[in-house]
């Protein structure tokens, strides 16, 4: 994507651990009114894909000056997606700073620090 292009959905982000094993996080949205929605399979919003080996376990939405986490869980056995409605990621994020309501749009999303976590 060039630089000042608006992102399309999805939005998808690998974060590779040491040996190139990857946990990664597809998010679906409106490309109209940039808001979440539930049009990934299986009517999700958020995919969280793990490959087998993979020393991460999970995506973190991260607030450094607070050291507020909001936890999507990656499969813990192996390979494999949990997948996440709009409601689970709004509830998961609702206690990071500046988003009372949980993340409503892409932009929530990428504006948080986002990291892998084991």
């Amino acid at each position: 994507m060039a630089k000042g292009d608006t992102q399309q959905s999805p939005w998808v982000d690998p974060f590779p651990d040491t040996h190139g094993l990857a946990v990664t996080i597809t998010v679906y949205f409106d490309n109209a009114a940039r808001t979440l929605t539930n049009t990934g399979p299986g009517g999700k919003c958020v995919i969280v894909h793990r490959d087998n080996g993979c020393a991460y376990h999970s995506i973190v939405f991260y607030d450094e000056p607070t050291q507020t986490r909001a936890v999507l869980p990656a499969p813990a056995d192996g390979a494999g997606d949990n997948s996440y409605t709009v409601t689970q990621v709004r509830n998961a994020t609702k206690g990071l700073p500046g988003f009372p309501q949980g993340f409503q749009t892409i932009e929530d999303c990428l504006a948080a620090d986002i990291s892998a976590d084991f």
